[in-house]
């Protein structure tokens, strides 16, 4: 597993191109936005605001025949209007977590004691912490976030300081390219007259990973644009959830829906 470069090794951050294959992100995208985002348990940025109309188990939000009539209710309808699912998955939805549910508004997570956190209160699901932890042993997944971006949208300079663990954090992405921007410590930047840190702009493509761990795991880190394009070469990707093998015309509704769009996940390790 490399790094970009030695110095930059030598902060804990890994930039490491093109290591999930097409066929692994595509089954990522599966669980993340047919299976995940069905399990109430898992909250967006939508459950603030609405009531959620969850589909029929085995089904999922795509699976709706005619979208444009399902309606989610807003809990004070004074303040937002009804929202079509059509407008939910073109827009709208902007996030959803795993595992451990962060409070947004406190920027905490649930306050759990010994006992508890031996058992998360949301299940991380299995299967994706397996194969996190399969190709990074040392992260334990316990909570992530994955963010939904189209071009336009943007992700404002912060750091993640809320887990009690210092274990990495690591970044995939899938889909639409993007620019990263993170910070890296002022003592092992490259001499600059004002002695400030040095900063690192990459373009992140689909299929790559990011591992924040060591000094990296506290930095400042942005991701100021997503272009328009995806520069994978697998056309099934752009077209999930539909694809040009799959039959189920309700799913081919949707086909091409990631073309111009950007999924993130976020893997953490809230305590050690």
């Amino acid at each position: 597993m490399g790094c970009f470069n030695t110095e930059r090794c030598s902060t804990g951050l890994q930039i490491i191109p093109s290591l999930l294959p097409c066929s692994t992100q595509r089954t990522l995208l599966s669980r993340l936005w047919i299976r995940d985002l069905c399990n109430p348990q898992h909250n967006t940025n939508l459950h603030l605001h609405y009531s959620i109309p969850y589909p029929d188990a085995g089904t999922s939000f795509y699976h709706y025949k005619d979208p444009n009539k399902v309606l989610l209710q807003p809990k004070d309808p004074a303040t937002h209007k009804p929202m079509t699912v059509t407008q939910m998955l073109n827009k709208k939805l902007r996030w959803m977590t795993l595992g451990g549910q962060y409070d947004w508004s406190r920027k905490v997570y649930p306050e759990m004691d010994a006992i508890e956190r031996k058992t998360l209160l949301v299940p991380f699901p299995d299967d994706t912490a397996t194969l996190i932890n399969s190709i990074f042993p040392d992260i334990t997944p316990q909570a992530a976030i994955s963010n939904l971006y189209t071009p336009g949208d943007t992700l404002s300079p912060h750091r993640d300081i809320s887990e009690a663990s210092s274990a990495p954090l690591a970044s995939i992405s899938i889909g639409a390219d993007a620019i990263f921007i993170i910070g890296l410590p002022p003592r092992l930047s490259e001499p600059v007259d004002d002695g400030g840190e040095r900063i690192l702009v990459m373009r992140v493509k689909s299929g790559d990973v990011i591992v924040m761990g060591g000094e990296s795991r506290w930095a400042w880190h942005s991701v100021p644009r997503i272009f328009p394009v995806s520069s994978a070469t697998d056309k099934e990707l752009d077209d999930w959830p539909g694809t040009s093998t799959n039959d189920e015309g309700v799913l081919n509704h949707w086909k091409g829906w990631m073309s111009k769009r950007r999924v993130n996940l976020n893997v953490r390790q809230m305590w050690d």
